[in-house]
């Protein structure tokens, strides 16, 4: 198999020159679209207003960084899942109200890495982890029309997997058979950038005989311990809102439904809490730890490759700014690139206002750069990254994010999310 005349003998190559260098599966962007909206209306106008969702190129992998990735989330989920740090997570801000008693793995993880000399590094964890519909629309079109040049698709083995896992969500949390009705709730929804991603959500699980309503918060009510949105009762909540813990007075309803058992929802201020706070990367690379007592040793071996995460405070405030150009800055409880600062780029006028802050509001995580990804028709090399949907620790897709600028934007010609193509027996270097 060879990769083109540029690239020569795919086994000569290594992951690096693939990436740096390929230029052999292009891929039409709007042929993509064209393919997933073939028979929607609603997606049709949708993506016509959102001209950035799908890269013109896939992104290389090889099989070793995919089995390390798969390693680490196992890893992390142990940990997280150890009575030493379910202790910690338990102590930290949570709703104290109480919450219910069968905790589900939580629907749409996602693990996101730079892909670096020594290895995968891990970025962010997130628990509501959108565009899972979109990509795999996008893996089902590229397959169709775009010969592979060795390896294979980043796609899971099962084609049912997201049903599959609704239906373990749902009887996860002590519910028998499956949800008759599903809610997809996000703060105005039809207005949302990845809005084509609720409408292919609908589609999928009613394909499935699940009913599906796509709805703001202000449609839902709780009555008589029914969850309901425009008079339907919802037995199921697929949770997009990003005001993880429902503190906004917009989103009560929300949390009363969860908490009262009214409606399973996932995923849920309780899952972001143990997973997608980034102060649990501080406690999983604080060597100092106690909770680390209860891990063994290879778990600890790889919770030592993940940058080093550390709450910002007034106790460590003038250390951070110093070592500023090595860092990133976010808040603990954000999401995207909202908030979020590059410490090269962080001005001393933004760094009083993060200061002032209470403690543990902000993260510095070690900044890892970027790697770039060769796009044809571009004139220079886009950054990307790798995100590893999850679910109960296993992967189950596998997706690039391609971009310019300090984070994922969506907005970069040539960009957008990318297949990955798993290459076995090849180097990264």
């Amino acid at each position: 198999m060879t990769c083109g005349a540029q690239c020569g003998t795919v086994s000569a190559l290594t992951l690096q020159t693939l990436n740096e260098t390929c230029a052999c599966m292009p891929i039409s962007s709007q042929l993509v679209v064209d393919a997933i909206a073939r028979d929607s209306q609603i997606l049709q106008t949708a993506f016509a207003e959102r001209s950035v969702l799908f890269a013109t190129t896939p992104v290389f992998l090889c099989a070793a960084d995919v089995g390390y990735i798969e390693d680490l989330v196992q890893a992390i989920e142990t940990a997280l899942h150890s009575s030493s740090y379910r202790a910690l997570a338990d102590q930290r801000d949570t709703p104290e109200d109480p919450q219910p008693a069968a905790p589900t793995p939580g629907l749409f993880m996602a693990y996101d890495f730079h892909i670096t000399e020594e290895g995968p590094k891990l970025i962010e964890i997130n628990t509501n982890a959108g565009g899972a519909f979109l990509v795999q629309g996008m893996y089902e079109s590229v397959a169709a029309r775009v010969p592979l040049c060795g390896g294979n698709w980043g796609t899971p083995s099962e084609p049912d997997w997201m049903y599959q896992m609704l239906v373990n969500e749902w009887r996860s949390a002590g519910r028998t058979g499956v949800p008759a009705r599903l809610a997809i709730v996000d703060d105005a929804p039809h207005q949302q950038f990845l809005q084509p991603d609720f409408e292919l959500a609908r589609q999928y699980f009613e394909a499935y005989g699940i009913e599906v309503i796509i709805a703001d918060p202000e449609d839902c009510v709780l009555r008589n311990s029914r969850f309901e949105v425009a008079g339907c009762k919802v037995d199921m909540i697929y949770n997009r809102i990003t005001d993880f813990r429902f503190s906004d007075p917009r989103h009560k309803v929300l949390l009363e439904a969860w908490q009262s058992g009214a409606a399973i929802l996932s995923p849920s201020p309780e899952h972001h809490n143990r997973y997608a706070d980034k102060r649990n990367l501080g406690w999983l690379t604080d060597e100092q730890n106690p909770a680390r007592n209860s891990l063994t040793g290879r778990l600890l071996d790889l919770l030592a490759t993940i940058p080093k995460v550390q709450e910002v405070s007034e106790d460590n405030a003038e250390a951070l700014w110093a070592n500023r150009k090595q860092l990133f800055f976010k808040p603990a409880g954000g999401f995207g690139s909202r908030g979020a600062f590059r410490g090269a780029k962080l001005t001393k006028k933004v760094w009083a206002e993060i200061t002032t802050l209470p403690a543990g509001s902000y993260v510095a995580q070690q900044l890892v750069q970027a790697p770039l990804r060769h796009i044809g028709g571009v004139e220079q090399a886009l950054k990307y990254d790798i995100r590893a949907y999850t679910y109960a620790g296993g992967i189950k897709l596998l997706a690039a994010r391609v971009y310019q600028g300090q984070t994922t934007n969506f907005r970069t010609p040539g960009g957008g999310f990318a297949p990955v193509v798993i290459m076995e027996n090849i180097s990264r270097l």
